[in-house]
């Protein structure tokens, strides 16, 4: 069988067996994750809806102490107040706690 990845992706490891580029493709070393729906998935009646993002923190206690929950916070507020989102007048912000 065929390996169908570009070489360009390719990447040595190092002695721990981890990727040396790791820290520089964030789809690696970041938690996303993208789903494209194809028109197989789409109503055909129905115009295409604008994407929609959802954000999950980590608000533990740890989280908290070591910076990360306001980090995240900030770059989500920036994100938003520096129109990084496709269509920003329809940018909309809502939150929900569960505890």
């Amino acid at each position: 069988m065929k390996n169908l990845t570009e070489e360009y992706y390719f990447s040595p490891l190092d002695k721990s067996g981890q990727r040396l580029d790791k820290y520089s493709r964030p789809e690696i070393c970041n938690g996303s994750y993208e789903f494209i729906a194809n028109s197989t998935y789409m109503r055909k009646e129905k115009p295409q809806n604008e994407p929609v993002y959802v954000f999950i923190l980590d608000c533990s206690l740890a989280s908290i102490q070591n910076g990360f929950l306001s980090s995240a916070i900030e770059t989500i507020k920036d994100s938003v107040n520096n129109d990084y989102f496709p269509t920003p007048d329809k940018t909309k912000v809502t939150h929900t706690s569960y505890y």
